[in-house]
């Protein structure tokens, strides 16, 4: 699919993931009135959105009151099909309207042409769409403490114990 996407603003913007852990395809997900696109992400770009929600925040000012999104406003709907996979995300805020705009661009390859998503949100809704990436990129498997490696619930070869003694940690 090419072509562009506007939704100015968002009813609902939120990401999630599906799948088992280590398994697992993460989702950006935003909504206005009956419009509605999925879009696949990585979960660094999930990671990638809350660490510059936070720096964005943290240089325009964090909305007030402060962060408590209600349940339904992060809820994701499951039965969309993703549209297309993301390549790159920039994000800006938009002063003289005290927004944020996130713009997807699909991942294609060179020479061909790329769909674009835009989304404008509050400062409220980045600052719960950061938040929200956090948890669902932390709900994944737990991270090895020695090595901070992903652990596979059937034990872990960690390259910190250097071929010594018992590699496998559980």
């Amino acid at each position: 699919m090419t072509g562009s996407l506007e939704l100015d603003p968002v009813d609902r913007i939120t990401i999630d993931a599906v799948g088992e852990p280590g398994q697992r395809t993460f989702l950006l997900q935003a909504r206005q009135a009956e419009v509605a696109v999925t879009l696949v992400i990585e979960k660094e770009q999930a990671i990638a959105i809350a660490r510059a929600s936070q720096q964005l925040l943290t240089r325009v000012g964090f909305p007030e009151p402060p962060l408590s999104p209600e349940a339904d406003e992060l809820s994701f709907d499951a039965t969309l099909d993703p549209t297309w996979r993301v390549g790159s995300i920039e994000m800006g805020y938009i002063e003289d309207r005290d927004v944020v705009f996130l713009q997807c661009e699909e991942l294609a390859e060179e020479g061909i042409e790329h769909s674009t998503a835009l989304f404008v949100v509050t400062r409220a809704q980045l600052g719960a769409l950061g938040l929200r990436a956090l948890t669902v990129a932390a709900e994944g498997r737990p991270r090895c403490p020695l090595c901070k490696l992903p652990m596979d619930p059937e034990g872990h070869v960690c390259p910190a114990m250097n071929g010594h003694g018992n590699t496998e940690i559980r």
